[in-house]
């Protein structure tokens, strides 16, 4: 064979080995250019979860009406109160050193309250104080003059002397029945008393006085 028709023949088998070998890579796993677009997947993807419009419940407690529940026509024989006449007396003798002369519950524009009426050698004392909270709404301090003097001195009540409240209130609602607006234990010409203010269901409005140490029956006013 002539030597360059050897070297013509070698030259083309390496040219078709390569394009041969240039080929299967193309069309292998590799990265070739070649390679088809991956499709999107068609299975369903898992929904999101949707935001939920629905409130949550309050965490705020409900109010307590134990204290808003009294009214002006509240019935003061059923209602309940956190203070007692002698708890008011209490809280006023911190405010004024003198003797009791008066205490009374009564509606006061928006809540229920205690007056305490206090009296010392020189001067007169009147408190008003929430029958359930114990907060002093107003005070007022005056001197006594040698005549007043004499008689807020007469009209000191005993305290530890006076029927308790419970069974005034009792003797007083069997000589008239219905709804107790005020009352008041109070000292006076006639000796201590308790009077309870009631309204019948006929409209008439009765004071009825009790004796306040011994809880005896003394008279029907209207």
């Amino acid at each position: 064979m002539d030597t360059r028709i050897g070297r013509t023949w070698l030259a083309g088998s390496a040219a078709v080995i390569l394009a041969v070998s240039l080929s299967a890579c193309g069309n292998g796993d590799g990265d070739g250019a070649d390679a088809p677009p991956e499709q999107p997947s068609s299975a369903p993807s898992a929904a999101a979860p949707s935001a939920s419009t629905e409130r949550p419940a309050s965490t705020t407690p409900p109010a307590d009406e134990s204290s808003d529940d009294k009214t002006r026509d509240t019935d003061l024989a059923d209602a309940e109160f956190a203070l007692s006449w002698e708890d008011a007396l209490d809280i006023a003798n911190q405010q004024f050193d003198g003797d009791l002369y008066s205490v009374g519950l009564d509606w006061e524009r928006t809540q229920f309250a205690y007056t305490v009426k206090l009296v010392s050698d020189t001067d007169e004392y009147e408190v008003e104080i929430d029958a359930d909270s114990g907060d002093v709404l107003a005070e007022e301090t005056e001197p006594l003059d040698d005549d007043d003097a004499a008689e807020k001195t007469s009209e000191i009540i005993d305290v530890e002397q006076v029927a308790p409240w419970s069974d005034a209130l009792d003797a007083a609602l069997s000589e008239a029945d219905g709804r107790v607006d005020e009352w008041k234990l109070e000292g006076t010409e006639q000796g201590t008393q308790y009077q309870f203010d009631i309204d019948q269901p006929s409209g008439e409005d009765l004071e009825v006085s009790i004796d306040a140490y011994t809880g005896e029956f003394l008279r029907l006013d209207d």
